[in-house]
């Protein structure tokens, strides 16, 4: 007996048809047979609502029983969210933010919070200093560092907040600078228990064989690049001695 499967997604595809063939189920697409599937409105309030829109929708075109799925990502500690709110949480991140209005229950996590989800999946929590004037509440910061028990690395391109912050605490720090300089060095090793970020497109950093990557590296000073989405450049960076990666692709 032929099923459709109401997606054109090849992976799905073979995975239903290991999961059905040994019951005589022989699983096909619309694609397959010639035949154009609609986007239907996914307005159900749970998975399996979802995936029973897609069935009866692909059902009623073919003329064919029917098969659907649907999922999405249920993090724990966001009460299960995004869950059927996935590929919409997904698309504000394709298209960097600017249809956000489209969510408005959307929220920002608490300091509090994100160093709570830090500390219960083992992660380093990334905080970064953005106004050089702006020291009046690092202990607080601290404070509820500590009260966490979350890892933490202070990040800025400002000498005077890492500096003030390090009166504080000895957590890891990284200077952010554009480019690497005499300058930037100079002032990540000015600071305890420092290391320099860098902007790992910008051709200067590469420029005399890399000679600024391999010069902050032999001066000993822990390096990170940012913002790097190709393998290729990421493998670069690694080989001249960069210990760490930022990306905004998580899929590598």
């Amino acid at each position: 007996m032929d099923f459709i499967l109401a997606t054109n997604n090849m992976k799905k595809l073979a995975e239903m048809q290991r999961i059905l063939s040994p019951l005589g189920i022989n699983v096909v697409t619309a694609k397959m047979l010639g035949i154009q599937l609609p986007d239907v409105v996914e307005d159900g309030d749970t998975f399996e609502a979802n995936a029973k829109i897609k069935a009866l929708s692909a059902c009623k075109i073919t003329n064919m029983p029917a098969i659907a799925d649907d999922s999405g990502l249920c993090v724990d500690y966001l009460g299960g969210a995004p869950g059927i709110y996935s590929a919409r949480f997904a698309n504000i991140v394709e298209h960097n933010g600017v249809n956000i209005d489209k969510y408005p229950d959307l929220k920002i996590c608490t300091l509090d919070e994100y160093l709570e989800c830090c500390k219960k999946y083992n992660m380093t929590a990334v905080i970064e200093f953005k106004g050089k004037n702006n020291t009046e509440h690092y202990d607080e910061v601290v404070a509820s560092v500590k009260k966490s028990g979350a890892t933490v690395a202070y990040i800025s391109f400002h000498e005077e907040c890492l500096k003030a912050m390090r009166k504080l605490t000895d957590a890891d720090m990284f200077f952010l600078s554009q480019i690497i300089d005499d300058d930037a060095i100079s002032v990540a090793k000015s600071i305890e228990n420092c290391g320099l970020d860098f902007n790992g497109n910008k051709e200067e950093n590469f420029d005399n064989d890399s000679a600024p990557i391999k010069n902050a590296a032999e001066a000993g000073l822990t390096l990170g690049a940012w913002t790097i989405d190709d393998t290729e450049t990421m493998q670069k960076l690694l080989n001249l001695g960069v210990d760490y990666i930022t990306t905004d692709n998580i899929t590598y």
